[in-house]
């Protein structure tokens, strides 16, 4: 065949491997706990890697301490970066940050970008959207009672602003795992971060123009 022939490999699929993602994802639409959500999927796959001799039973351990200490970087990290959080917390930076951005909410739409504001400040500087979330919860709930926004649209405010920028920022755990993974940098990893920066502008864009439709409280 001549050198520019071009070749097709064809790579066989197994579905009961796919099982154990399947499974994850239709508990966490299910609404599940986290950690059960992953201590499930952690058994299924240790399951159906038993039943199609993947590995013996004896290899489980390993394959298991294997994972951790492959992800031991972004471990220490995360930890560094949590303890940071706690000492700025504690010595009160974040709370002036957001306490500083409350008067600029006159009404519902700027109420709510003001606490998209206030968790993505606060998940830029810890790096942990679930912290940031909590961080911005008293304000945020603040807000809401005063401009009588739905705990929901509330809700969902927060957990939108806190993923999408917690998947942009090079220092959160997901882009250093992602560039632990593929040996990149996290900055090389940011060109192709467009779904959080897609998911972003359609938040921005409902809080501009849907703030004032009813929502279940």
């Amino acid at each position: 065949m001549g050198s520019g022939a071009e070749h097709t490999v064809a790579h066989d699929i197994s579905l009961i491997r796919i099982a154990p993602y399947a499974l994850v994802l239709a508990l966490a639409v299910r609404g599940l706990n986290v950690v059960v959500i992953l201590m499930i999927g952690i058994l299924a796959s240790i399951a159906i890697g038993l039943l199609t001799d993947s590995f013996h039973i004896l290899a489980v351990g390993k394959i298991i301490y294997d994972g951790f200490m492959s992800m031991a970087d972004v471990f220490f990290v995360t930890f560094l970066i949590a303890g940071l959080a706690a000492i700025a917390s504690k010595e009160g930076g974040l709370d002036f940050l957001l306490k500083k951005l409350s008067p600029w909410a006159k009404g519902k739409r700027s109420a709510e970008a003001v606490i998209a504001a206030c968790v993505t400040i606060a998940d830029i500087c810890i790096a942990n959207n679930t912290v940031a979330i909590l961080f911005s919860g008293s304000v945020a709930r603040k807000l809401a009672e005063k401009f009588d926004i739905a705990k929901g649209r509330v809700a969902s405010i927060l957990d939108v602003f806190s993923c999408v920028w917690q998947g942009v920022i090079p220092h959160g755990a997901q882009i250093l795992l992602a560039g632990g993974l593929c040996h990149l940098s996290g900055f090389d990893i940011l060109p192709y971060s467009y779904y959080p920066a897609l998911l972003g502008l359609i938040a921005l864009f409902d809080i501009i123009f849907m703030s004032n439709k009813k929502y279940a409280p």
